[in-house]
């Protein structure tokens, strides 16, 4: 079963035009993961055309972190 997901947290860069061919390789672009532009909502406003990469496996529930449990933006100890 592979899992939908429908809220992440993680983080923002402005990069130049090279950077993100360098990206696709270091994530395995195409065989682990799945480059997509999407929309998201940062400081309460929409932006579109971020670029993500999508996990191209299952992943069992057990192992799916809800929304609440992300470590992005939390402050650690």
């Amino acid at each position: 079963m592979i899992l939908e997901a429908t809220r992440a947290s993680g983080e923002v860069y402005a990069v130049d035009r090279e950077t993100p061919q360098r990206l696709h390789v270091l994530e395995g672009e195409g065989e682990i993961y799945a480059y997509e532009e999407v929309k998201v909502e940062m400081d309460g406003k929409e932006m579109q055309h971020v670029g993500t990469y999508r996990y191209l496996h299952e992943v069992k529930g057990e192992n799916q972190i809800p929304y609440e449990e992300q470590p992005y933006g939390k402050e650690r100890k």
